[in-house]
């Protein structure tokens, strides 16, 4: 999904193909930065994820990208409050602006949390929200991330 109005919408995180979209630069940049630890991300299963802090603080310590700075300003992000208990997996599929089939991956390695049900897949709010690092209070403070999921350089 890379619908940028979308993402600006409802997304809580994006997958780091899409980051580097929206951030005007290559994923290939985007894992150099996580490398070296100048960039945090958070990673689920095999793919990362910028979370909107994330990339905010990465485009403030760039230079000067109007559009990307103009972008970021937009992207209000959904409020976790108002999130339903459980999400079906459309509702994550925006909160994480990543493909389904990305999303079934993750959720059959444990990667994320989730139910299999009669009616599909649901993820609880709580586990979404634990599992990219934050707390029920979503804002704009940088996270710490566990040192199991950093990568290594």
């Amino acid at each position: 999904m890379t619908d940028l109005a979308t993402i600006e919408r409802y997304a809580l995180a994006v997958p780091l193909r899409v980051a580097a979209t929206v951030l005007s630069t290559t994923p290939v940049g985007l894992r150099r930065g996580l490398a070296l630890g100048t960039l945090s991300g958070i990673k689920l299963g095999p793919q990362w994820f910028l979370r909107r802090s994330d990339a905010v603080l990465y485009a403030q310590s760039r230079t000067s990208d109007d559009d990307v700075h103009r972008f970021l300003g937009r992207w209000a992000g959904a409020d976790p409050v108002s999130l339903p208990a459980q999400l079906e997996l459309s509702e994550v599929e925006l909160l994480l602006a990543e493909r389904r089939t990305m999303l079934y991956r993750l959720l059959v390695s444990g990667a994320l949390p989730g139910v299999r049900g009669r009616d599909g897949w649901t993820v609880p709010r709580d586990a979404l929200l634990t599992a990219l690092g934050r707390s029920r209070a979503l804002d704009d403070r940088p996270v710490a991330v566990p040192a199991h999921i950093r990568p290594t350089a």
